[in-house]
């Protein structure tokens, strides 16, 4: 009897020191790891220098385009911008930077575990709405189109620390972790793959794709094939463009960009330098 009733205690006791191991295992954050398996792209490519360069003059192209009449984005939303200062009312320039809490905020769950799903992310500049989709819809050439449903916006300023459980993101400052707040993040597009497609194309209340001029863009992981479609309707590319913070002399005209990667590895870019017609 005595022998019974000493391994039922040492069981109780297992039982209790597994419960409490696994409680404080959910209280603690995870690393995202944890879930590879699951999704074994997830990104968040944090910032880093480069280089400041000029954009080498492009290569004539051919259209992407198949049928022009195919090429309408029909899903239009006019979120108003987050930002205090900086949009295009106030200064010359404004960068489409994935920051503004008011744009993240209509992308499902905030985009809190760096997943972007439609709409994926629209900024207001001004009076214009600039749109950073993946390019999966019709008209285009197969081949300068995806369809993964998402891209990432990662976290700029740390790797993040995903808790599956809680469904909290947190960052170690100092070797403390400290729970994100995912709208006051600055943040990064980072591609699935390298052969997923990127479009940015702009719309106003009164037309579904408007001009805008083009100034530049930061690569931080590369290199990028960047696809630019001019007023006249043809397309000019630059096939390799490495980590580098580019920029014009002087403005280019488009009705729209794509964007893709050279190689299979996923692509990082940020910052890209618009001007509102």
């Amino acid at each position: 009897m005595k022998n019974k009733l000493w391994l039922a205690g040492i069981i109780l006791i297992s039982f209790m020191f597994m419960q409490c191991q696994q409680e404080e295992s959910d209280a603690l954050p995870h690393d995202h790891q944890d879930h590879a398996q699951d999704h074994p792209k997830i990104v968040s490519v944090p910032t880093k220098d480069v280089p400041e360069m000029s954009f080498p003059e492009p290569e004539e192209a051919n259209s992407p385009i198949i049928d022009d009449k195919k090429v309408n984005e029909t899903q239009q939303i006019f979120p108003e911008s987050g930002r205090a200062i900086g949009n295009g009312k106030t200064q010359a320039f404004d960068y489409v930077d994935f920051d503004d809490p008011i744009a993240l905020n209509w992308i499902p769950d905030q985009a809190k575990f760096t997943f972007a799903t439609s709409p994926f992310y629209i900024q207001a500049v001004g009076s214009v709405w600039f749109h950073v989709k993946e390019n999966n819809g019709n008209g285009y050439n197969p081949d300068f189109t995806s369809d993964y449903g998402h891209y990432h916006l990662g976290y700029q300023n740390f790797v993040p620390i995903f808790n599956w459980t809680n469904q909290t993101v947190w960052k170690v400052i100092n070797g403390q972790p400290i729970l994100v707040q995912p709208l006051l993040e600055p943040r990064t597009v980072s591609s699935h793959y390298g052969n997923q497609w990127i479009k940015i194309y702009a719309y106003d209340y009164n037309s579904s794709q408007i001009p805008f001029e083009f100034w530049g863009i930061k690569v931080i992981n590369g290199p990028i094939q960047v696809w630019m479609q001019k007023l006249d309707g043809s397309w000019s590319k630059w096939s390799s463009l490495g980590e580098a913070t580019w920029s014009f002399d002087y403005a280019r005209h488009v009705k729209q960009i794509l964007i893709s990667g050279v190689g299979s590895d996923s692509y990082t870019i940020d910052n890209i330098k618009v001007k509102k017609p």
